[in-house]
């Protein structure tokens, strides 16, 4: 009789099992009797799941491997615990909430030293361009006494005035629109502004005259070579042939001799004549020796 009620209540179960299901035997809480439980895997099957019991319901159940679980061979794994072992984090992450002092914010302090401090001055003053304050000048209070730079003369309005008023007067009438005979008298006396040119002069008699040509002159120092010759090349050559005029030696008995002038130089030579005591006198002798290293100045004339 026993074995016929297992078997009838086994039936219901039997009948509502379905492929993959389990079917345990589980006593009754009375512990009367054993039933026959059928668990059905997760998602029809095709998931991997635990079996386990149900302390809520006291049956048999499957749980579900969640995430950080895996289950592979008949073993259940779990997460390492390394960040580096997770799939799909994010490459960026917004910073939380925190302050960070001027010395961490890279070319912060640089900005703020770049700044204007904030000025400490009043409703009447203003920042000049270099960042100084100043007081705003007084407004013009529409007084002419208040204004500053006036000039000491104005030029006159368009008016008449007579001649014997007017200094530094003109020679000519025209474009002073003066008809006063007396006055065109005066002018008659004065001279007419010359029409010459600049090589030109105005004679005592008022007529224009040539200006008679400079002639060029030049200096020329130096000193005798061991030969007692003073040798010149004229930076600019003379239109023709110029005087040469050796200054005077520093001794009685040396003389200048002209060697060569041309239009682009000249030549001098400074000689030392011999001097001869006859009867208490010096005669100059025949006999001329060169003077080197003697200072020389010469005067070049064009002629």
């Amino acid at each position: 009789m026993r074995k016929l009620l297992a078997v009838l209540l086994l039936l219901p179960v039997l009948a509502h099992a379905a492929g993959n299901d389990l079917l345990i035997n589980q006593r009754r809480a009375d512990d009367a009797a054993t039933l026959t439980r059928g668990v059905s895997p997760p998602g029809g099957g095709g998931v991997n799941a635990v079996m386990g019991y149900n302390g809520a319901s006291n049956l048999p159940a499957f749980f579900s491997i969640g995430p950080g679980l895996s289950l592979s061979s008949g073993l259940l794994t779990g997460f390492s615990g390394a960040y580096g072992d997770l799939t799909g984090t994010p490459t960026v992450f917004a910073p939380a909430a925190h302050v960070h002092p001027i010395s961490q914010v890279t070319g912060l302090q640089a900005a703020i030293d770049g700044k204007l401090a904030t000025p400490a001055g009043s409703a009447a003053q203003y920042l000049r361009g270099d960042g100084t304050l100043a007081t705003f000048p007084a407004l013009f209070n529409g007084a002419y006494a208040s204004l500053t730079g006036i000039p000491s003369t104005f030029a006159p309005a368009a008016h008449t005035q007579a001649w014997s008023t007017i200094t530094a007067t003109p020679t000519t009438l025209g474009g002073y629109g003066i008809t006063d005979a007396a006055t065109s008298a005066q002018l008659a006396t004065k001279l007419t502004i010359p029409a010459g040119t600049t090589a030109q002069y105005v004679r005592g008699d008022g007529s224009l005259a040539t200006l008679p040509a400079a002639k060029r002159t030049e200096s020329y120092v130096g000193v005798t070579d061991v030969n007692g010759l003073f040798t010149v090349t004229y930076p600019t050559a003379f239109p023709a042939v110029p005087s040469v005029q050796p200054g005077p030696p520093s001794d009685s008995t040396q003389s200048w001799v002209l060697v060569t002038s041309t239009t682009t130089g000249f030549s001098v030579r400074l000689v030392q004549r011999g001097v001869l005591t006859v009867l208490s006198l010096q005669v100059l002798a025949g006999v001329v020796s060169n003077v080197a290293a003697a200072p020389a100045q010469v005067l070049v004339v064009a002629q």
